[in-house]
């Protein structure tokens, strides 16, 4: 693994895995200069040319993602080294994230009135069998974690109802 790929994997862990571009240069007394750009899904850019080595554009990289707030990600933990310093290859794995997203959004857009549907139907909110304190953001009764309120199993019940319809009708 030379020096280019570990820019290249530093880079793409932090999200900056488009447009990735590292190359290597012999400066002045024979230092090893390296000229990095790559871009994130959201078009910011990182631009360093220095022939100070590699550790120093470790530090620069590590340096910008914590200036500017920007954190790992994920997707990247799980990926061997190859893809992030293969070119070819790390170009098809975002291009597969970005359709796993995109196809995620519509799913959820095409499922937006389920979602409405149980936000505007949820019983325990007005619950006058149990009442409780709604400013405990995830507090609910005992029945309702024991499974055996009336009210909760009759609104499960509608909703698998309507569920059941929408996806007929919507062929979801």
């Amino acid at each position: 693994m030379t020096g280019k790929d570990v820019l290249k994997m530093l880079l793409c862990l932090h999200g900056y895995d488009r447009n990735v571009k590292v190359e290597s240069y012999r400066g002045e007394g024979n230092a090893i200069g390296y000229e990095v750009y790559a871009e994130n899904a959201d078009g910011d850019s990182y631009d360093e040319v220095n022939c100070d080595g590699l550790m120093f554009h470790i530090s620069r990289i590590l340096d910008y993602m914590r200036e500017n707030n920007v954190y790992q990600k994920m997707e990247w933990w799980g990926v061997t080294p190859e893809y992030a310093y293969n070119d070819e290859k790390r170009e098809h794995l975002v291009d597969v994230w970005n359709k796993c997203d995109k196809d995620m959004e519509e799913m959820c857009e095409r499922s937006k009135p389920l979602t409405d549907w149980l936000s505007e139907h949820f019983p325990c909110k007005k619950c006058t069998e149990n009442p409780h304190d709604l400013e405990l953001a995830n507090y609910k009764c005992s029945r309702h974690y024991h499974h055996n309120c009336p009210i909760l199993l009759k609104f499960y019940e509608d909703y698998d109802k309507f569920r059941q319809e929408f996806w007929n009708k919507n062929h979801i």
